[in-house]
């Protein structure tokens, strides 16, 4: 069986690292699995096909259009020079006309379709973006994005004729009329090495890495800090270090905390990592964070993609919503609450050395990765419905 993996992003940008790992890890996945998957995504005016190695096979020029009606223009002209079976989409952001021509075109030839929703509900962050707009008094852009959220509605629920399946990380059963496969993010465990041990130290060294957005909540784990260096000093006390690796658009509005809080010289703002640099940075780090901010999109489940990793490379980690695979058993990841109090540094501690008495911790985490989240088992729940 054929697949073709479609995505609306540049990832040749170093804007979508992280989306980018995830999809060849699929693809990698599908590959296990005995799928022929390619891969073909938006490159300036080009749609690029490339295999699951990352190896460009083919690039169709799409003029000067808008992208969306360039793709459809590229999409078509493939598939007439292929013999696909199945067109997997990760879903643009939000639903349009042409978008919504572009499904109804790729159905038209016969091709069963799949639509990847990596965020569901998306209507909070509508809301939260407005917000977000109207706070920074930018009220020309929030009237022309106003539309956007309307326009999503009405094709959204138009879609049924031409999706066969849904494919999320949330509880649903039905999406739009659409039946759900409900997935849960994965990993290469073989891509990510097992970090060392780092011991007792001084120096307690927290690590997020992240494309960084407000419902990282990482101003929790800032805020928390400037409690913990408030309290009296004590000689068992660590000093303690948040390692954060990434860009994004909320990186500027953490540096000015942090700057506000007095414990900027506390907090190392890293940048991209990736590679021996980004395993280097794990090695010395006791516990990592995922996602404590979900609940500013209107979250209470998800999957993250960096939980994964963290369990995989055997890093305990801290997150704030609920994890379908993780549950209050799981004796490596503290959960906390979905708010936006401060983090409790000092329970952080606890947690972490409690969590290392087991001097083979890391080794179970990585266990745990390999029995339910790599990616071949997460896409095998795909590939049935494929089949069908």
């Amino acid at each position: 069986m054929k697949v073709l993996y479609l995505v609306y992003l540049d990832l040749e940008t170093t804007d979508f690292l992280g989306v980018k790992k995830k999809i060849l890890w699929q693809l990698e996945g599908m590959k296990k699995l005995g799928l022929d998957v390619e891969l073909a995504y938006k490159k300036n005016n080009d749609l690029v096909f490339i295999n699951e190695r990352g190896e460009k096979k083919e690039v169709y020029s799409l003029g000067k259009a808008w992208y969306r009606i360039a793709i459809y223009k590229g999409l078509k002209k493939a598939l007439n020079n292929r013999d696909i079976d199945v067109v997997y989409i990760r879903t643009p952001g939000f639903i349009d006309l042409i978008f919504y021509l572009t499904l109804k075109m790729v159905k038209k030839k016969n091709k069963k379709v799949f639509l990847e929703l990596p965020t569901y509900p998306i209507g909070k962050e509508f809301i939260t973006h407005y917000k977000q707009l109207i706070r920074n008094k930018e009220f020309l852009k929030f009237s022309s994005k106003v539309p956007v959220g309307l326009i999503h509605k009405i094709y959204s629920r138009r879609m049924k004729k031409h999706v066969d399946n849904i494919v999320t990380f949330m509880p649903y059963k039905r999406i739009w009329g659409i039946e759900v496969i409900e997935i849960d993010n994965g990993v290469s465990v073989e891509s990510v090495p097992l970090i060392k041990n780092v011991g007792n130290s001084e120096v307690f060294t927290i690590i997020a890495v992240a494309n960084i957005d407000s419902w990282h909540g990482y101003d929790r784990v800032i805020r928390g800090m400037s409690e913990y260096y408030k309290e009296p000093s004590e000689s068992n006390k660590p000093r303690v270090i948040f390692k954060l690796v990434g860009e994004g658009k909320e990186l500027n509005n953490l540096i000015e905390l942090a700057k506000k809080l007095n414990v900027f010289e506390c907090v190392e703002f890293l940048g991209r990592k990736d590679g021996e640099a980004l395993n280097s940075i794990f090695d010395s780090s006791h516990i990592a964070i995922s996602s404590i901010g979900m609940h500013r999109i209107g979250l209470k489940y998800g999957s993250t993609l960096k939980t994964k990793e963290y369990c995989a490379r055997g890093v305990p980690f801290i997150y704030g919503y609920n994890e379908k695979n993780i549950s209050s058993e799981f004796k490596y990841a503290l959960k906390v609450s979905a708010e936006d109090t401060a983090l409790n540094i000092n329970e952080i501690i606890s947690f972490q050395k409690n969590v290392a008495r087991d001097s083979c911790f890391s080794t179970k985490m990585r266990e745990f990765a390999l029995e339910n989240f790599t990616w071949d088992k997460q896409m095998e729940k795909v590939k049935k419905n494929m089949l069908k």
